[in-house]
């Protein structure tokens, strides 16, 4: 996992108050984290271009990523 995932993942393990390796899922299992990772790279590289936001549901959380790079766990 890379920059975006492993944000992802502890900031949620943050807000269940349990350390990344004792979530009850793993990312992997609802999103690719290599192509996650790859995709919000190469918006950030072409920023300027990039509009939009990733959005789906990772251990009762809604994880939004948008194209300016921004990680938002609700």
């Amino acid at each position: 996992m890379s920059k975006y995932s492993v944000q992802i993942v502890r900031r949620v393990a943050e807000k269940e108050g349990v350390h990344p390796t004792e979530l009850d899922d793993t990312l992997g299992d609802v999103v690719d984290p290599d192509a996650l990772d790859q995709l919000m790279m190469s918006l950030e590289r072409n920023q300027r271009d990039s509009v939009g936001a990733l959005r789906f549901e990772f251990c009762g959380y809604t994880a939004r990523v948008s194209a300016a790079g921004d990680i938002d766990i609700q």
